[in-house]
């Protein structure tokens, strides 16, 4: 889906590139960054598609019941896809997701 060209050390060069940055920029390690956090809200729901460039960036492990991680894994399933508007068409792994997400929303308003 992808070019195999298109990867970090590309994005770096883009990156700095367009920004024109003197030295370069240091491109920080998302993953790493952001996994000391602590999370102190609840009732979260964290929805990625399996094609997404965007969930590397996202929590993909579950967390809890209060903080369930959900990826969407089918084709064509990339960012925001749980959002558009539902089809008879759509893929049985995106209408599951779908309805696991609308059965934490209806408990959490229990």
């Amino acid at each position: 889906m992808r070019s195999e060209l298109l990867d970090l050390d590309y994005w770096y060069w883009f990156c700095n590139m367009i920004f024109d940055y003197p030295g370069g920029l240091p491109l920080p390690n998302t993953n790493s960054t952001a996994s000391y956090l602590s999370y102190e809200g609840s009732n979260i729901i964290y929805i990625n598609g399996g094609e997404d460039p965007w969930q590397w960036a996202s929590v993909r492990q579950w967390e809890s019941e209060l903080r369930p991680a959900v990826l969407v894994d089918c084709n064509d399933c990339g960012h925001c896809v749980d959002l558009y508007t539902p089809t008879p068409d759509d893929p049985p792994e995106l209408k599951s997701a779908r309805r696991t997400i609308a059965n934490y929303i209806a408990n959490w308003l229990d």
